[in-house]
């Protein structure tokens, strides 16, 4: 049996951008089935509360999608990133990537009740790893063959 490699990506995402340049030098990674973090970025895609799509968020669903992933809004979505300072909004930043084909299927669950002392809210995600299928072994009759001969004269 074969061994594969499957790829869960955690990002923190600076002041910078330095997840979003990372990310970008990993683009052919390949089995990326999971990505998630602290992206700390805003954007009208997954925050109903911002009014733009800018380009490091627009950066980060082109790097998500070349992966094969998507952004896989959670279940009761809201804000996830809490402030402390209650004179500004709560925000949304932090983000799971999922296969596309599992970003309905399985939409991640923020789990409050282990917010404590955070600014964020943590939020839980299953990931299903299969291996591929196997399929029935590739048959096949040896060129120059006697069986080639008798098969291509059928």
């Amino acid at each position: 049996m074969s061994e594969q490699c499957y790829n869960l990506v955690n990002v923190y995402n600076d002041k910078y951008n330095t997840a979003v340049f990372a990310l970008k030098a990993l683009e052919s990674l390949t089995a990326c089935v999971y990505m998630s973090g602290d992206f700390n970025c805003r954007s009208s895609l997954w925050d109903p509360e911002c009014e733009n799509h800018r380009t490091v968020a627009i950066a980060i669903m082109d790097i998500a999608a070349d992966m094969g992933l998507d952004w896989a809004e959670p279940a009761n979505h809201g804000p996830n990133h809490m402030l402390f300072n209650r004179d500004l909004a709560d925000t949304v930043i932090d983000l799971v990537l999922l296969e596309m084909a599992e970003v309905l299927h399985r939409p991640p669950k923020p789990l409050h009740h282990y917010q404590e002392q955070s600014d964020h809210i943590p939020l839980a995600s299953l990931v299903v790893i299969k291996p591929e299928e196997a399929g029935p072994p590739w048959l096949c009759i040896k060129s120059g063959s006697e069986e080639e001969e008798k098969f291509l004269e059928n």
